[in-house]
């Protein structure tokens, strides 16, 4: 059965309009949104988390329409790791990884669960020495990994991640692809946009490209990362690569003087 169903979605914001977008993502799948700056895979991500909601169609998450699904139980099935959040209270970075144990919250003080949850995603994703510093005094890859470590701890099925590997070095780049694989190949769903072909390839099991807010193709990394397709995609010039191991990669063609 699919984890994540999506018929005919659509919205307008003015001249842009996403759609009509239908998806079956099934269970232990990563789903990777490609597209330009403006192509819509933020707003599909804001559509699925029911930050925004749709103009036509609808999103299910095994059969059950999202907007039916009590919030305290639909936050306990989705988390959501937005793009450039900035927390405009000074918390701790501690604080704002144990925001994530909220649906679970059965009184005012947190439970023994929620501390080790909390401590143990601070250390997963490297904030241990950084928990009692101010969100607003950690530099933007740290505040990245701290909402990383928020959407771990909340522990759900399905995450949604936009752009998670924006402001991070290379090192980090690959505790976030980590991350995401450990929750795919245990069971759970991830639908992650990014700019990152590497980190693309890395994660994904299915892509979907956006270009101008619809569907441009959708398919498996053997269909998808097609120099020709890519160059269409993206209006620049793919070409096959090769790295030191000899494997083939399609990547944009740089033009040096």
């Amino acid at each position: 059965m699919p984890s994540v169903e999506t018929n005919n979605l659509e919205i307008a914001r003015g001249e842009f309009q996403l759609g009509p977008i239908s998806l079956s993502i099934e269970i232990g799948t990563c789903l990777v949104l490609l597209g330009e700056n403006g192509s819509g895979k933020s707003t599909l991500i804001s559509l699925l988390s029911r930050d925004i909601p749709c103009d036509q169609g609808e999103v299910e998450i095994d059969k059950r329409a999202i907007q039916n699904i009590p919030r305290s139980e639909f936050c306990q099935l989705v988390s959501l790791m937005p793009q450039g959040e900035s927390p405009g209270l000074p918390f701790s970075v501690r604080e704002i990884v144990m925001m994530g144990r909220t649906p679970y919250a059965r009184s005012q003080w947190e439970s023994q669960e929620d501390l080790s949850a909390t401590d143990q995603a601070l250390e997963l994703c490297e904030l241990t020495h950084l928990k009692d510093r101010p969100i607003q005094q950690v530099s933007g890859g740290e505040k990245q990994r701290a909402l990383l470590a928020r959407t771990l701890v909340q522990e759900s099925k399905i995450m949604l991640l936009d752009e998670p590997t924006a402001s991070l070095d290379i090192r980090h780049h690959d505790l976030v692809s980590k991350v995401v694989r450990s929750h795919t190949e245990t069971g759970g769903t991830a639908i992650v946009s990014t700019h990152d072909f590497d980190f693309a390839e890395s994660v994904g099991d299915q892509f979907l490209i956006l270009k101008q807010g619809k569907p441009f193709a959708q398919g498996k990394k053997t269909d998808i990362f097609q120099p020709e397709l890519l160059s269409k995609a993206f209006d620049k010039l793919f070409a096959w690569l090769k790295n030191d191991q000899g494997e083939q990669f399609a990547r944009p063609v740089s033009h040096s003087k």
